[in-house]
C-alpha cells in the first residue's frame, strides 16, 4: 500500500465517532422540534386572522352591530332599490306577534306605538289609521316549495323606530334600533379595519380620516377594546377592529319610558250607572293615585260602536280627579256581550273600527289611559282577543296614554278565564290587573270565600311562573281586591238555597247582634255565621284585617300595586290602611 494513501477507518473507529456526536444530534433535534412547534403555534394563531367570512351574493344583515345573516330563515331580497325581509325573520328580530289576516290578505305588524297594515297588491300601508304611500308592495315568493311573505324593511324605519342603511358595494344592510345606545368614533387618520384585533389580521375595510364609525358595545354598554384596537362598524357596514380610534361620542342613550305613575299604583274602579250617572266626588281619597270610572262599554249587537256612559256628570268627575292629582284610566267593558264581542274580535275590519272608536274617545276627553275589562268570551277566541289588545295597545301609547287589561285567576271557568292568554296580554299591555275574586259566588252550592288568601296566592304563583302561559312580569301585575263578600243562606237540610253579595260597608246592616265569628288562619279572613228568619247564614268577610293580608301580598310578591272593586262599597278606615301599606298619600 502506498504511504500517501490514507487507510479507511475501521468499523470500531466509526462507531466511536457516532457515539461521540450523539449528544450534539440530540440537542440539534431538540431545537428543530422547538422551532417547528413555535412556527406551528404562530401559524395557528395568525392564519385564522386572515380568514374572513366567505363572500356570497346574499345580502348580509347587521342588526345593532350583530351579524345575523346566517341566522335568517330566508334570504333577503333586493328589488328596485328596496330591501325586503321575510315575515318569519321580521318575527324573530322585530315583531314576534306579526300576523297574517287571511280573510283580507293582510299582514299586520306592531311596535311599541305603531300598528301597520300591509295589504297584498297595494303600494300603501295603513299606519295607526292613516294611509301612507310606500311606492312598493308586499311580496309573495315561493322558496323550497313554500309560500314566503316579504315586507319592505327599508321602508319601515318609522314603524319599527329604526335607522336603516344599505351599502351596495358590500351588499350589507345595517339596522340600528333608535331605542338603544349608539356611540360614534372619529377616525383621525386613514386606517385599516382588521378582521381581528392584531396587525397580522386581514384587512376587511378601509376608512378615511374624518370619517365616523359605529362603535360596537359590549353588554355593559362600553366599548369593546383589545390590545389598543376598538371593535367598530364601518360606514359600509363591515364589522372589525381599528387601531387608535379617536374621540368617541354618544349619539343617543337607551330609551327609558317615562311612567305616568312612579312607584306603586293604587286604583279604585268607580261604577257608572246605565244612565251615565256617577257618584259626585269631592275632596281627596287617601292612598289613591289612579281612578277608573266605567265610562265606556260595548254596544250590544253593534259592530264596534261604543256606549259612552258619562252624561253631564262625567266632565265634572274628570275635573275632580285631576284636581286631586289622580290619573284617570277609563274602564272599557264589554258588558259580557259574548256574541257581539266574538263577532268583532275575529274580524280585522271590525276590530279596527272598534279600536278607532276607542281612540277617538280617548283623544276627545281629558283622560290618561284605558282599562280593558272584557269577560264572557269562549276559549276558542283566545288568539283573537289577544290580537285585539296587541293592535289596540300601540294606538293607545301613540297618544301618550296607558293601557291595562283585567284578567281573572288562571284555570277558572272557560268563558271567564281560559280565553285570556295572560303572557301575551302582559307583553302587549302596560299593566295587567288580576281580579282576585270571585273564588266562590252565588252560583255555587257550597259556601266559600270570595277571595281567600291561599287562593289568591295560588293565582299569583301561577302568574309569576316564568315558563308558564300565565306569566306576567311583577312590574306589570296589579292585584285586584274586592270590597264585598258573598253571604250564603242555608236551609234546614244544610243546602245553599240563596246567596247575596254584601258590600263591606253594609255588613252591620245585615248581620244581627247575635252572631259567631272566628278567624280562619288559612284564609286570613273572619268567618261569620248566624241564624236569621229560620235559616242559617255563613260568610267569610272581607274586612280591614283580610284587606291588610292581601295588601301585604303586594310587598311579598313585589307587585306594582293594587286595585279595588268598587268605590263606595268600603268602610272609611280602608284608605288609611291602603296609604300606609302602599306608601301613597
Amino acid at each position: 500500500m502506498d504511504k500517501n494513501t490514507k487507510a479507511e477507518p475501521s468499523k470500531r473507529e466509526e462507531t466511536k465517532v457516532i457515539e461521540e456526536n450523539k449528544p450534539r444530534l440530540r440537542i440539534y433535534k431538540f431545537f428543530v422540534v422547538i422551532f417547528l412547534l413555535l412556527v406551528s403555534c404562530f401559524l395557528i394563531n395568525i392564519i385564522p386572522n386572515y380568514v374572513v367570512e366567505e363572500k356570497t351574493s346574499k345580502t348580509s344583515l347587521i342588526l345593532n352591530n350583530n351579524n345575523v345573516t346566517f341566522s335568517l330563515k330566508y334570504p333577503i331580497i333586493q328589488k328596485d332599490g328596496i330591501t325586503y325581509l321575510s315575515t318569519k325573520d321580521l318575527a324573530t328580530y322585530f315583531d314576534d306577534e306579526i300576523y297574517y289576516e287571511n280573510d283580507y290578505e293582510t299582514i299586520i305588524t306592531t311596535s311599541r306605538d305603531k300598528v301597520a297594515c300591509f295589504q297584498f297588491g297595494y303600494d300603501t300601508v295603513n299606519v295607526n289609521g292613516q294611509s301612507v304611500k310606500l311606492g312598493c308592495k308586499p311580496l309573495k315568493e315561493e322558496i323550497d316549495g313554500k309560500e314566503v311573505f316579504y315586507l319592505p324593511l327599508s321602508k319601515m324605519e318609522d314603524i319599527y323606530n329604526i335607522e336603516f342603511y344599505y351599502n351596495s358595494e358590500k351588499n350589507i344592510a345595517s339596522v340600528d334600533s333608535k331605542d338603544r345606545t349608539l356611540k360614534i368614533g372619529a377616525i383621525t387618520k386613514d386606517s385599516q379595519i382588521k378582521y381581528k384585533a392584531t396587525p397580522f389580521s386581514a384587512t376587511v375595510d378601509e376608512v378615511k380620516q374624518g370619517e365616523d364609525v359605529f362603535v360596537v358595545l359590549n353588554d355593559n354598554k362600553t366599548e369593546t377594546t383589545i390590545n389598543g384596537y376598538t371593535k367598530v362598524r364601518s360606514p359600509k357596514g363591515v364589522i372589525g377592529y381599528v387601531k387608535d380610534l379617536g374621540n368617541i361620542s354618544t349619539k343617543r342613550e337607551d330609551y327609558v319610558e317615562k311612567k305616568q305613575i312612579e312607584g306603586k299604583i293604587s286604583m279604585f274602579w268607580d261604577y257608572v250607572s246605565e244612565n251615565g250617572q256617577i257618584a259626585k266626588r269631592s275632596g281627596h281619597v287617601q292612598g289613591v293615585n289612579v281612578v277608573s270610572p266605567t265610562f265606556l262599554s260595548l254596544a250590544q249587537e253593534k259592530k264596534g260602536e261604543l256606549n259612552v256612559n258619562m252624561a253631564y256628570t262625567g266632565d265634572d268627575y274628570i275635573k275632580w280627579a285631576h284636581e286631586q292629582g289622580y290619573k284617570i284610566w277609563v274602564c272599557f267593558t264589554n258588558n259580557s256581550h259574548k256574541l257581539t264581542t266574538q263577532e268583532i274580535i275575529k274580524d280585522y275590519n271590525l276590530r279596527t273600527s272598534l279600536i278607532n272608536n276607542v281612540i277617538n274617545y280617548l283623544t276627545t276627553h281629558d283622560v290618561d289611559g284605558l282599562n280593558v275589562d272584557f269577560e264572557n268570551i269562549s276559549p276558542e277566541y283566545k288568539e283573537q282577543f289577544s290580537r285585539f289588545i296587541i293592535e289596540l295597545a300601540p294606538r293607545v301609547r301613540a297618544i301618550n296614554k296607558v293601557i291595562s287589561v283585567d284578567v281573572t285567576a288562571p284555570d277558572g271557568g272557560e268563558d271567564w278565564s281560559l280565553f285570556a292568554d295572560r303572557r301575551t296580554l302582559g307583553k302587549a299591555a302596560d299593566y295587567v290587573f288580576l281580579m282576585a275574586y270571585d273564588e266562590n259566588n252565588g252560583v255555587v252550592k257550597t259556601p266559600g270565600s270570595t277571595a281567600s288568601l291561599n287562593w289568591v296566592k295560588v293565582a299569583l304563583n301561577k302568574m309569576q311562573k316564568k315558563d308558564s302561559d300565565n306569566y306576567v312580569p311583577k312590574e306589570k301585575l296589579v292585584l285586584g281586591i274586592p270590597f264585598y263578600s258573598w253571604f250564603y243562606k242555608i236551609n234546614a237540610n244544610g243546602e245553599v238555597f240563596d246567596a247575596e253579595a254584601i258590600e263591606m260597608k253594609n255588613y252591620n246592616k245585615v248581620i244581627p247582634e247575635s252572631y259567631s265569628i272566628e278567624w280562619d288562619e288559612e284564609k286570613k279572613q273572619n268567618k261569620v255565621s248566624y241564624v236569621k228568619n229560620g235559616y242559617s247564614v255563613v260568610t267569610w268577610i272581607e274586612d280591614l284585617k283580610s284587606l291588610e293580608a292581601k295588601l301585604d301580598l303586594v310587598k311579598e310578591y313585589d307587585l306594582i300595586g293594587a286595585a279595588y272593586w268598587v268605590k263606595d262599597e268600603e268602610t272609611n278606615d280602608v284608605w288609611q290602611l291602603v296609604s300606609q301599606k302602599l306608601g301613597i298619600r
